[in-house]
């Protein structure tokens, strides 16, 4: 599957030579994420996300650049993913998700209010491929054994204020985002909760 990057002429003619089709979507059945080389055209897509929420060893797919393709054909066999690894994406972060026999957000509990971006529906569905509990809020006052975090932005913040104790962690779209790139979710970089005290 292609995603932030489309197809060359000369893939989709050939790719058929490995039993294999390109993918306008993502399911389980995707082996493999292509994305663009060029680091400055790095593109955090959902189907990227959603990705990058499933470890190598519970059936996410490999994560490599275009380049990767058209080495298969022109060597006429499939050849090493670490090899055509992207380097917008830090190499500490495959090391991660490749060794981990868990999916990033196991144990976590997650509300996300209205406004964020990508769209709460959109993010329901990569936290629960990464293993999470996507929650409403009167579900999250009901869960008692997960991490309870909100993912919030500055239009929503004071909607919050009453159910602020609820949760071990309110933070802003990038500790989802930016921890699915980087394999480690940071609360205390994105946390949200000094400006509703202010």
């Amino acid at each position: 599957m292609y995603t932030g990057v489309e197809p060359t002429k000369y893939a989709k003619k050939n790719i058929k030579k490995f039993n294999a089709k390109i993918s306008d979507t993502y399911t389980n059945k995707v082996t493999h994420v292509i994305i663009n080389k060029n680091k400055n055209q790095f593109k955090r897509t959902v189907k990227l996300m959603k990705a990058l929420s499933t470890s190598i060893p519970n059936g996410g797919p490999e994560i490599v650049h275009e380049d990767w393709v058209s080495s298969c054909i022109d060597k006429g066999e499939v050849v090493n993913e670490n090899d055509f690894r992207p380097s917008s994406i830090p190499k500490s972060a495959f090391d991660k998700r490749n060794a981990s026999t868990t999916n990033i957000f196991d144990g976590y509990s997650i509300y996300v209010t209205k406004n964020v971006k990508p769209p709460p529906n959109e993010l329901k569905t990569i936290i629960e491929m990464g293993g999470g509990e996507y929650c409403s809020l009167a579900q999250m006052k009901r869960t008692k054994s997960k991490q309870k975090i909100c993912l919030t932005c500055n239009d929503d913040i004071k909607t919050l204020e009453k159910d602020i104790l609820l949760f071990d962690g309110i933070y802003t779209n990038e500790f989802i985002l930016s921890g699915l790139v980087q394999q480690q979710l940071d609360g205390e970089k994105f946390s949200m909760k000094d400006i509703l005290y202010n």
